[in-house]
């Protein structure tokens, strides 16, 4: 072969490898690497993502990034047809950036659509192979396949993510979480066992191990480490939710508590009423009075799993162990009825 005809190959080659072309060959290579070779998603201080422009990749930031696009600010506006049409849009002028990609993808996903929302799965894997070995990137995929039910597929993304960092709780958390959902309390508790080890002072989830500890059929075990949890959730994270509501609503627990036995006064037979009584007296360690309203609302509502878990502590509380196990197993088993019976309704075809 002349010098000649090796130019011309080489013009040919030139022409035919375009960018758009290396770029598809790169990003899915990093991406069939990135599953085969899970060992290889490193911390970002390993891959020296610090001090570059492209360190946002790396940090939690890029979730509120993509959030922040206005495909995502429309959607969450409820103008739905224009943050599709504007994710469209955004994926098309920036295929290579990892955050436009995001922020179309989780649009895109969301559409009840089937080619829309796979469209969306595959920008949301393209963000994943242009950041291989970003744990936010990933976890942004796993988030949106596990809540469109997909998953095995979400499973193997956390558990990917795990072998690079395996000392970060949130992907052990959320897998915890898939398990339950899916009725495998073991798997779920061997979770939420490295995430406690990781997080000790996280009464939350020391609470749901307790729960997926009684769901594997270990009911005392399980509700030591719940009761052990509530009492590290109210000494390191303080005040619950539905209480800080509360104090936003009425300005004190106080106040709270007098509205709420005004309101009983006029609606005798609210379940509500009397929960959240029980919900305040509890916190305020008054016990006796949190049982009484605590029984009373479950005397109007039997199968609410919530009454009979708060009831569980305060039976504990005032030392009733025996009763108190008693009704911290049946709000596991209420709870996993009610779910089992989601499932099967979510199995069966319409008009079935």
């Amino acid at each position: 072969m002349n010098a000649i005809e090796q130019q011309q190959i080489l013009a040919i080659i030139k022409a035919l490898v375009t960018p758009a072309l290396l770029f598809a060959i790169v990003a899915v290579t990093a991406f069939g690497f990135s599953i085969i070779k899970p060992e290889e998603i490193l911390p970002a201080e390993v891959v020296g993502a610090q001090g570059s422009e492209e360190a946002i990749l790396y940090s939690p930031e890029v979730l509120k990034k993509a959030d922040s696009m206005e495909p995502n600010r429309l959607f969450a506006a409820g103008k739905l047809d224009q943050a599709m049409t504007k994710a469209y849009a955004l994926a098309a002028s920036k295929p290579y950036d990892v955050i436009a990609n995001m922020a179309a993808g989780n649009v895109l996903v969301q559409s009840e659509t089937e080619d829309v929302s796979q469209e969306g799965y595959r920008l949301l894997k393209r963000s994943v192979s242009l950041a291989p070995r970003s744990r936010y990137v990933r976890s942004n995929l796993a988030e949106n396949l596990a809540k469109q039910k997909k998953f095995d597929e979400a499973i193997d993304q956390y558990q990917l993510i795990i072998q690079g960092f395996p000392r970060w709780a949130k992907p052990r958390l959320a897998l915890a979480n898939i398990y339950l959902t899916t009725d495998r309390p073991k798997q779920a508790a061997d979770e939420l066992a490295v995430a406690v080890d990781l997080e000790p002072n996280n009464g939350a989830t020391k609470k749901l191990r307790g729960i997926a500890l009684a769901r594997a059929g270990q009911i005392k075990e399980g509700f030591d480490e719940y009761i052990m949890g509530a009492a590290l959730e109210k000494i390191h994270q303080g005040l619950p939710e539905d209480l800080k509501q509360q104090l936003t609503v009425h300005g004190s627990l106080m106040k709270a508590e007098n509205y709420y036995l005004q309101e009983l006064r006029n609606r005798p037979d609210d379940v509500t009423m009397r929960y959240m009584l029980g919900r305040i007296y509890l916190y305020e360690e008054r016990y006796a009075e949190a049982k009484a309203r605590l029984l009373e609302a479950r005397k109007h509502a039997s199968s609410d799993a919530d009454i009979r878990r708060n009831l569980s502590i305060v039976l504990k509380k005032l030392g009733e162990d025996s009763l108190a196990t008693n009704e911290f197993m049946m709000s596991v088993k209420l709870e996993q009825a009610a779910e089992q019976e989601k499932r099967e309704k979510e199995n069966t075809p319409a008009g079935g």
